[in-house]
């Protein structure tokens, strides 16, 4: 079990009023389990993110969403 405090950072969140704040991140493996202002746990490892931006992670940032929609259905021309 590995835990990462990524300090001092801008914050852009997936809340309901999608705030931007000021602060810190706690990861536990690959989970974020605590956000808020000068947080001090116990972690293996820390970032200071000061100037820096958290944004909540992408998943298939890059498809070719028309050639998966018409794979298969081209024209043979004789």
């Amino acid at each position: 079990m590995s835990r990462m405090l990524i300090k001092n950072a801008e914050i852009i969140t997936m809340n309901e009023r999608e705030e931007v704040i000021k602060g810190d991140v706690l990861i536990q493996d690959e989970f974020i389990i605590k956000m808020g202002q000068n947080l001090n746990d116990e972690v293996d490892e820390v970032i200071d993110a000061e100037g820096r931006t958290v944004i909540p992670g992408f998943v298939q940032t890059h498809i070719h969403l028309c050639q998966t929609l018409f794979r298969g259905r081209g024209m043979t021309w004789n």
